[in-house]
């Protein structure tokens, strides 16, 4: 099953069956390994601003944040994806359907 889940959907607990219709397993956070790797709507702002040819300052500038909140994101960004430089985000995110 290739559902996209968006970072909306998955913000909450989905309880798992109860005893009366099966074992119970507890509740279980659904999609946390999914969320945490997924971008935010902002982190992908950066990202594509980045695609562009954007550097930090230009992306504070085009979104109206401070640059170290734009290298922040950036830091995210690379973390999210396992990567360690920028144009390995780009490509990283274009193979992914990312931006």
């Amino acid at each position: 099953m290739n559902a996209r889940i968006d970072d909306y959907t998955t913000r909450g607990t989905i309880p798992m069956a109860s005893p009366a219709n099966g074992p119970s397993y507890g509740s279980a956070r659904f999609g946390d390994d999914q969320r945490r790797h997924a971008l935010t709507p902002r982190q992908k702002e950066v990202l594509q601003l980045a695609a562009e040819g954007c550097t930090d300052q230009e992306i504070a500038r085009t979104l109206f944040i401070r640059t170290r909140t734009a290298t922040s994101h950036m830091t995210d960004i690379f973390d999210k994806l396992g990567v360690n430089c920028r144009t390995a985000a780009v490509a990283n995110a274009i193979r992914r359907g990312i931006i």
